[in-house]
């Protein structure tokens, strides 16, 4: 699964592997949790394991 690009310090997500700010856990998801991320950091989902990378880290 390919990493989220976000602009803000915070995602969502609800395991449909797609938009991150779906706000519909029912289809083959899990519960909607917030992530915070750290300023030059990824996060990962301790659901789905997707990784969410702060956009300023893109080269």
């Amino acid at each position: 699964m390919e990493p989220m690009h976000i602009s803000e310090l915070a995602a969502r997500c609800d395991g449909k592997g797609g938009d991150i700010n779906a706000t519909n856990s029912v289809n083959n998801g899990h519960p909607t949790i917030y992530l915070h991320l750290p300023p030059k950091g990824v996060v990962h989902c301790p659901y789905c394991s997707r990784s969410f990378v702060f956009k300023i880290n893109l080269k």
